[in-house]
C-alpha cells in the first residue's frame, strides 16, 4: 500500500510539474504582456541620451514612437505594456538602464494614484512571461497582490491552456505581431470595430468611485523616483493621459485634486495638463485610454509640441 501511495504521489508531482511547464510555454503566446521582453531588449540596447516612455497600455496604444525618435534625434523607447503591472513596478523596471542625459516621460493612467499602484492580476502574467521581473518587485504590497490574485489567475490559465498552447506555437512561427519594432501596439490598426466607449470608465467596475482617496504613498514614491533619476543625471517629465471629454467631465472631481499633487512634485517637469488631452469618443478604440491609429499620430504631434514649449529635450 505504501508503495502504491508513493507511486501516486510521484506521478501526481510529475503531472503538476508537467502542467506548469506547459503553462510557462503557453505564456509565450501572450503577445500583450509578452511584449515587455522585446521592450527591455530595446531599452538595454538604446544609447544615451534617450527618451523612455513609461506607463500602461495607453502608452503602447497612444504614440508613434518612430516619429518621436525621428523628430527628437535620439532613441525613444516605448515601455508601456499593461496598467495592471502597477506604476511602482513600471518605475522600478527601468532604473538600471537609465544613464546621465536620459529623459523619462511618465504617462500614467489616473487610477494608478488611486489604486493599482502596486499592481493587480497583471503582475502574475508578468512573472509568467518574464520571470526575471521578480527582481523589480520591491514592495510587500506587491507580493500581497500577487498572492491575492494568484488563485483566479491560475484557474483561468488552466482553463485556457489549449488556446495558450496554440498561440505559443504560432508565436514560434511569427513572433510577436501585436507590437511593431518600436514597441507600439499596432494589431488594431485598420480595424473598424466599434466599442461602446460611453459605457466604459477610467475606473474599474469593481471599484467604488464614491469612496476613492489618493494613494499618498504612490505620490511619494513617484517623487522619490524623480529625485533618484535626477541623481543619475536624468530628467523626468509628467505627461497627463488622453481621455474622452465626457470621461473627464464625469471624473473631474477625481482628476483635479490629483493633478494639484503631481504638479507640486519637486524637479518634475510638467509637460502638459489634463485638459490639453481631451478627445471625442471616436478617437478611442476599446478603452478610454486606447487610441486608434490616426488619433495616436495626432497625439504624437501634440507631444512634440509640448516638449518644444517646455524645452524638455535639449
Amino acid at each position: 500500500m505504501k508503495k502504491f501511495i508513493k507511486h501516486i504521489f510521484f506521478f501526481g508531482c510529475l503531472a503538476f510539474v508537467g502542467i506548469n511547464l506547459l503553462l510557462l510555454f503557453g505564456g509565450l503566446g501572450n503577445h500583450f504582456a509578452g511584449g515587455i521582453n522585446q521592450k527591455h531588449e530595446r531599452l538595454a540596447a538604446a544609447s544615451s541620451p534617450k527618451v523612455v516612455l513609461v506607463g500602461g497600455s495607453g502608452v503602447s496604444y497612444g504614440y508613434d514612437t518612430e516619429r518621436l525618435e525621428e523628430a527628437l534625434g535620439m532613441p525613444v523607447v516605448n515601455m508601456g505594456v499593461f496598467g495592471q503591472l502597477g506604476l511602482r513596478y513600471m518605475l522600478e523596471e527601468i532604473k538600471d538602464d537609465i544613464h546621465p542625459g536620459d529623459y523619462i516621460l511618465v504617462i500614467p493612467e489616473y487610477h494608478q494614484f488611486y489604486y493599482f499602484f502596486d499592481g493587480w492580476r497583471g503582475l502574475n502574467e508578468l512573472l509568467l512571461v518574464r520571470p526575471q521581473a521578480v527582481f523589480d518587485i520591491t514592495s510587500v504590497k506587491q507580493w500581497k497582490t500577487l498572492a491575492k490574485t494568484f488563485p483566479r489567475f491560475y484557474k483561468t490559465k488552466l482553463k485556457g491552456i489549449k488556446v495558450s498552447m496554440e498561440r505559443s506555437f504560432e508565436h514560434l512561427k511569427t513572433g510577436n505581431t501585436l507590437y511593431n519594432s518600436y514597441g507600439d501596439i499596432i494589431g488594431h490598426h485598420g480595424s473598424d470595430k466599434v466599442y461602446p466607449i460611453d459605457s466604459l470608465s477610467m475606473f474599474n467596475s469593481f471599484v467604488d468611485t464614491s469612496d476613492l482617496v489618493i494613494d499618498k504613498e504612490a505620490v511619494q514614491v513617484f517623487g522619490k523616483f524623480v529625485q533618484q533619476m535626477k541623481a543619475k543625471g536624468a530628467t523626468t517629465g509628467l505627461v497627463f493621459p488622453t481621455l474622452p471629454t465626457k470621461e473627464y467631465n464625469r471624473f473631474q472631481h477625481r482628476i483635479v485634486p490629483l493633478e494639484n499633487q503631481l504638479v507640486a512634485i519637486p524637479d518634475l517637469k510638467i509637460i502638459n495638463r489634463p485638459t490639453d488631452e481631451l478627445l471625442p469618443n471616436e478617437a478611442f478604440y476599446d478603452t478610454v485610454y486606447h487610441l486608434r491609429a490616426a488619433a495616436a499620430k495626432e497625439r504624437t504631434e501634440r507631444l512634440l509640441g509640448y516638449l518644444g514649449e517646455v524645452d524638455f529635450v535639449r
